[in-house]
């Protein structure tokens, strides 16, 4: 009897341990692939790291893990500094199906930034509105307040306008 449970215990491990084995590997390269991704990301090599990060995605089965989901973040952002035309879509799709993402925060700034270079103020006036400016760096946050007070300007919202612009007035940066 302990002979046949010590037989059994051994078939179910020579059973399990390939299939996580399996699983490991196919998550190392999900990894592996996101982090060859933010590499190429940093390097502003938006074609090459887009293709790693949705070969990330795809490796992967569970559309919820967190690196599935900062791929497909990254993956959008990309879209955007390429400007492809899906970009948008990309990234207000992300908005859509991860609302409770901290990097939804971050986004918003993000497709600001994305109207105001196609210079659709009104669009992108509605996007920064959205911003916490808490959530944004020094450096981001003096660009957030002139592209922001711009767009207003060319709304001729100048009170508003001015506002913005009062934000970084005496502060040491190329805006």
């Amino acid at each position: 009897s302990i002979r046949i449970l010590a037989s059994a215990m051994l078939l179910f491990l020579l059973l399990i341990c390939p299939a996580y084995a399996q699983k490991t590997a196919i998550y190392s390269n999900q990894i592996l692939d996101y982090k060859l991704g933010l590499d190429l990301f940093e390097k502003q090599k938006y074609g090459a790291a887009q293709k790693s990060f949705l070969k990330s995605i795809k490796s992967v089965d569970d559309p919820n893990s967190e690196v599935s989901i900062n791929a497909e973040y990254y993956a959008a952002l990309c879209a955007l500094e390429l400007f492809n035309k899906d970009a948008e879509f990309l990234l207000t799709g992300f908005l859509e199906a991860h609302p409770e993402n901290p990097k939804v925060r971050i986004a918003y700034f993000q497709l600001g930034k994305y109207r105001f270079r196609k210079k659709s103020f009104k669009k992108a006036i509605e996007w920064f509105q959205k911003v916490d400016i808490y959530d944004l760096s020094n450096r981001e946050l003096s660009e957030y307040y002139f592209k922001f007070g711009y767009s207003y300007f060319v709304r001729k919202d100048y009170e508003r306008s001015r506002q913005m612009f009062y934000e970084i007035k005496d502060a040491d940066t190329k805006y």
